[in-house]
């Protein structure tokens, strides 16, 4: 049994909902990896704190804050590099998934508990990282951050909100 705001849940759970970055797999350490070397491959500085700053937040608004660190940063030039430097990260095997991921979504698999992911990378992301930590399988139903934008996008191009 679990608790919420002091009383026993009343009900059982119904389905769990997961993040993946930094919660099933070490990714957010290749991705500050990739963007490090990045930066240092084309010269440019943007302290530590700036670019964890960055972390589960879009590309685009990402640009803003390494602009901001460094003027001569180029999101043309830059992104396709880091993103391609990190793919080489999931292509060697150096994505791990965090300790007892894998026991707990088995143990949730064995109990007809519903899963689903939501994360804000984009599904080649996801996608790939899934599958090189063995997790894919699991996870039938995955949202990305690319979801929620487009949502979003649809939503502020009519007059009024709408369930979509």
């Amino acid at each position: 049994m679990g608790f919420i705001r002091g009383g026993l849940l009343r009900r059982p759970v119904q389905g769990i909902l997961f993040d993946m970055d930094g919660l099933l797999v070490d990714s957010e350490r290749l991705a500050i990896e990739a963007d490090e070397a990045t930066f240092a491959e084309l010269g440019l500085h943007v302290d530590r704190a700036a670019l964890l700053s960055t972390l589960g937040e879009t590309d685009e608004h990402s640009s803003l804050i390494f602009a901001s660190a460094d003027s001569r940063f180029d999101p043309a030039v830059f992104w396709p590099m880091t993103h391609a430097r990190f793919e080489e990260y999931l292509s060697s095997g150096r994505l791990q998934r965090k300790e007892g991921a894998l026991e707990l979504l088995g143990a949730l698999r064995e109990r007809g508990i519903p899963v689903a992911l939501a994360s804000s990378s984009g599904h080649v992301r996801i996608e790939r990282s899934l599958e090189a930590c063995g997790l894919k399988a699991y996870f039938p139903v995955i949202v990305s951050g690319e979801d929620i934008m487009a949502v979003c996008w649809k939503a502020t191009t009519r007059l009024s909100w709408q369930v979509v």
